[in-house]
């Protein structure tokens, strides 16, 4: 999952509000908005204003994180005649997702333990069916997640978007030959990345160019102020995310120990949390390093920091990378997954190779010895995050995917009371 510290899903108001057009190619039905009195699904025009769609967002991931964020910022911001129900099987994920909507529902689910667990099963389907949805949107945190809402909208032929948001290997064959059944019969699959779009064409046999891409919105700070190196202070690197080892905090802690003069704040937590300090405890670096834990108020954490560093293994999309680039803040990050699509190499942020302790170092180093670069590459990384991945647009592009797919439904089959 693209985790991310906790953060308050609901965007600005009044933020710059521009259309994204990706910086990359888009592939496949969503590949960027388009004008929708124009558009056209199997010959039939679209109601360029329609009177309601009635959208379910359907999530079964355990924890908040950047997925999740995601969607709560894409449903925050989607147009009045969108009426949203939030359905998911935990009940911080719901409630989050939930609180930045305006107008709205939602119906908190028990998880499906197994295929044997006929009780939720049907639980599933019947409460897909009572919704009548127009659309089902399945927010997917790995690949192979949603089974159970997938098969409830096919159950009750609502048409069903996916999202995808990471990139993962299946643990099992089984699970692989289930979710290509479902990712064939979906009515579109969007990632987050055009990196990730390919490999999941990959992982669940699509054709190439099936899977379109709308990248993941990230709201701006509710005072932005213009980054202002200081050279009266130690330089503070910062790093946002889950503590897990896709993440590479431990690359990032080793690389560190070739940089004596910079401090290091560590915002999130995970399953990595004991072992990254027990390496900073065995590098003699307690007095460099704070671990500051989940976060509300991720741009409070991110106004102390004079460079953000993202040393990912693997990263579907890098959304603190994007949201940092709102800050104004300058990057560092691997090439690896959407990252290299998030930022423009050599102008918004240094890229290195994953793993790579001694480029990190390096690159690090450079900006660190250097406040007026610091400030320049902020200031263009905010400049093409306003660009790309305003709320608004991503609302507006997934707005008109949704409408598009609408108009292909089937009548909900009405189920017998006897």
């Amino acid at each position: 999952m693209d985790g991310e510290a906790v953060r308050s899903p609901r965007p600005e108001q009044g933020a710059d509000r521009r259309p994204v057009s990706a910086p990359g190619n888009h592939a496949g039905v969503s590949g960027a908005s388009r004008d929708a009195d124009a558009a056209e699904v199997g010959g039939t025009p679209i109601d360029p204003a329609p009177t309601r769609l009635r959208l379910g967002a359907y999530l079964d991931s355990p924890a908040v994180g950047g997925s999740e964020i995601s969607l709560a910022r894409t449903l925050g911001s989607l147009p009045e005649w969108v009426d949203v129900t939030v359905v998911g099987t935990s009940a911080e994920v719901v409630r989050w997702v939930s609180a930045g909507i305006d107008r709205g529902r939602s119906v908190l689910l028990s998880p499906v333990r197994s295929k044997w667990d006929v009780v939720e099963v049907a639980r599933h389907i019947s409460t897909i069916h009572d919704l009548r949805l127009d659309v089902l949107h399945a927010n997917l945190w790995h690949p192979w997640a949603g089974h159970y809402g997938l098969l409830a909208a096919r159950a009750c032929r609502v048409p069903t978007v996916i999202a995808v948001h990471a990139d993962l290997e299946a643990s099992t064959a089984r699970t692989r030959l289930i979710s290509r059944w479902f990712y064939r019969r979906a009515s579109a699959v969007v990632a987050v990345s055009n990196q990730l779009a390919r490999i999941t064409e990959r992982q669940v046999g699509l054709p190439p160019g099936t899977i379109g891409t709308i990248y993941n919105a990230v709201e701006s700070p509710p005072r932005y102020v213009p980054y202002s190196a200081s050279s009266h202070r130690p330089v503070r690197v910062g790093a946002v995310g889950r503590l897990s080892f896709e993440k590479g905090f431990d690359v990032l802690l080793t690389a560190l120990g070739d940089l004596p003069d910079v401090r290091l704040s560590i915002v999130g937590d995970g399953p990595e949390r004991g072992n990254l300090g027990a390496l900073v405890s065995r590098y003699g670096m307690t007095e460099r390093v704070t671990f500051e834990g989940w976060v509300e108020n991720v741009w409070g954490a991110m106004a102390e920091m004079d460079i953000v560093v993202a040393p990912s293994r693997r990263e579907g999309f890098g959304l603190a990378v994007a949201e940092a680039m709102m800050a104004g803040i300058p990057v560092v990050a691997t090439r690896v997954g959407g990252l290299p699509e998030v930022v423009d190499e050599g102008t918004t942020a240094f890229l290195v190779d994953p793993g790579d302790a001694v480029g990190l170092a390096r690159a690090v180093g450079i900006l660190a010895g250097d406040p007026e670069l610091r400030q320049k590459m902020g200031r263009a990384g905010r400049r093409r995050a306003i660009q790309f991945f305003s709320p608004e647009g991503n609302a507006a592009n997934f707005a008109d995917l949704y409408r598009r797919v609408a108009v292909q439904r089937s009548p909900v089959p009405e189920v017998s009371s006897g």
